[in-house]
């Protein structure tokens, strides 16, 4: 492999480059990757820094050198709520963690849960008025909720209710605590948001800690929760209480915003591109007809798959992920020391002009005509790579096709203004403020109003 120049970047070095990123990392990122490449070095109180822009080099960092990396700083800002869930574990326990894991995330078995996936959103659907305007990111995050805990907990979905009103205020002071002036105090500053952090992590905890004692007793039953009470080891070990509360929890936080977010912006950019609502709309009057989607169908919907695609593209939810080193090595024929941080800016990277046509143009087509046949590995990257890739990507993907589906098969969108979308990057890439769209439901789906 060709070398990949590392430069430098004053304009993100020190105090004036921490206020730059802080107001607004997206447009940071992008003007380094267009003044010094894809491969980028800076100073941040005393580490040394590298943003990763280049899709060969995301590709040996995250595969090649999966072993000499540890989750970043911000990540392990979650161990309190999370514990040692897989998100935020490393090393050996780690490894073991996920081949523990992963046959309850197996494509197979994720498929079971469509069903549930299509009667939920239908759901939604059956409670709106006949024409309504809303915060689609506020519904969509409410929605997603609902799918993750009916995936998760089944019968016990209605008693862990109040888990998603906990899990928004851990993540608000979260994000306090991580993405504002608050990260230069010490760990023990007692800020209210880090008391509060604190009080709702151990809230969560022992609602989850009780439904998993309360169904140790129980039949097996079809969630993912009786299957991670069923995970053994080779040595025919399962999970204790703990680690099953921290997986839950993980699965939780995980699967929820990321997925909302997608939708809420995949939303957004359709009801700007009317040839492409009338393409889907005519996909799912020829595949589906008046029914219900159904996992069968997932493989027919074209445009609804090229349409999921685009977006994670486009808005990847985990618009940058962070890793730091714990050895030496040479990435691209540069050397890494150890403790360096390398921050994968996927917001970058699916956004070159090199490997996509009109990279910032909203184009589905170009997942069904060819155009991305032959992209580079590490182009298009919206669940990580490597050993750590996102295991719930295949829930996440099939979520995301079916709810769009039946979205689209039972209401229309449009518009409430002309203004483009705004963007809170933090640990995900989040809207700035509500997202309202004109909802329209037809007759006999609704409710009365």
């Amino acid at each position: 492999m060709t070398a990949i120049e590392l430069l430098h970047s004053p304009e993100l070095t020190g105090l004036r480059g921490l206020l730059h990123l802080a107001k607004d990392p997206l447009l940071a990122f992008e003007q380094a990757r267009k003044l010094h490449g894809t491969f980028v070095a800076y100073e941040q109180g005393g580490r040394s820094m590298r943003l990763v822009m280049e899709p060969s080099l995301v590709d040996e960092l995250l595969v090649r050198h999966a072993d000499k990396l540890e989750k970043d700083l911000f990540t392990q800002a979650l161990r309190p709520l999370l514990g040692n869930g897989l998100l935020t574990n490393d090393g050996p326990p780690w490894k073991g963690q996920r081949r523990l894991l992963a046959p309850s995330f197996h494509p197979r078995q994720i498929g079971k849960f469509a069903e549930m996936m299509v009667s939920t959103t239908e759901k939604y659907v059956s409670g709106l008025g006949a024409e309504e305007s809303r915060d689609v990111h506020a519904d969509m995050m409410q929605l997603t909720l609902e799918i993750v805990l009916a995936t998760l907990f089944g019968s016990d979905a209605e008693r862990t209710r109040d888990v998603g009103r906990l899990l928004d205020v851990a993540m608000d002071d979260y994000r306090r605590l991580t993405m504002s002036f608050r990260v230069a105090f010490p760990a023990w500053f007692p800020f209210y948001s880090r008391l509060r952090f604190a009080r709702t992590g151990r809230k969560l905890r022992s609602v989850v800690e009780d439904v998993v004692r309360q169904r140790r007793d129980l039949p097996s039953g079809d969630d993912m929760l009786s299957r991670l009470l069923e995970a053994k080891d080779e040595e025919g070990r399962g999970m204790d209480d703990r680690q099953l509360v921290d997986e839950c929890l993980t699965v939780l936080l995980a699967g929820h915003e990321t997925t909302a977010l997608a939708l809420t912006f995949a939303l957004d950019e359709m009801t700007r591109h009317p040839e492409l609502v009338a393409a889907l709309q005519a996909e799912l009057a020829e595949v589906l007809g008046t029914r219900s989607a159904t996992l069968e169908d997932v493989p027919r919907l074209r445009v609804t798959r090229a349409v999921a695609k685009e977006i994670l593209r486009l808005y990847p939810p985990a618009w940058a992920a962070g890793r730091i080193a714990i050895q030496d090595f040479e990435l691209g024929g540069s050397k890494v020391e150890k403790g360096t941080s390398l921050v994968v800016v996927p917001w970058v990277v699916h956004r070159d002009a090199r490997h996509f046509v009109e990279p910032l143009s909203f184009r589905p087509e170009r997942f069904w005509n060819g155009e991305t046949e032959a992209l580079p590995k590490g182009a298009y990257c919206p669940f990580g790579a490597g050993a750590r890739v996102c295991i719930g990507n295949h829930f996440a993907e099939l979520e995301l096709i079916l709810v769009l589906a039946t979205l689209f098969q039972r209401c229309s969108f449009r518009r409430v203004g002309n203004a483009p979308l705004a963007f809170s990057p933090s640990v995900t890439l989040r809207p700035r403020g509500p997202v309202r769209l004109e909802m329209r439901a037809p007759r006999g789906t609704q409710r009365s109003v």
